[in-house]
């Protein structure tokens, strides 16, 4: 939903009028604004590019729709030990 509304920001950002940019008077803020606003932009499209390639290559399409495939366990027990390391870690130190 949020790559929808991303496409259709950006296809109404380049096909309708923009209003002036603001100045603040300062050259390097000025270039700085456009820069950032640029990368962020970016940012949600690389967001967006890798929850679509991760779902893809997880299987999740078939999961979801039913062509087969049964959903991954929650936890893991590997994972388990290894998210309650750091305080088993914490508590053996003191």
């Amino acid at each position: 939903m949020i790559g929808l509304v991303t496409i259709a920001r950006l296809m109404l950002r380049y096909r309708t009028r923009q209003p002036e940019r603001l100045k603040t008077g300062n050259a390097l803020i000025d270039g700085l604004a456009i820069i950032v606003h640029g990368a962020i932009y970016l940012a949600v499209i690389g967001m967006l590019t890798s929850g679509v390639a991760l779902a893809l290559f997880s299987g999740f399409p078939g999961i979801l729709f039913g062509a087969g495939g049964a959903a991954p366990p929650l936890v893991s027990g590997n994972i388990r030990r290894v998210s309650c390391m750091p305080s088993s870690l914490e508590l053996s130190s003191s």
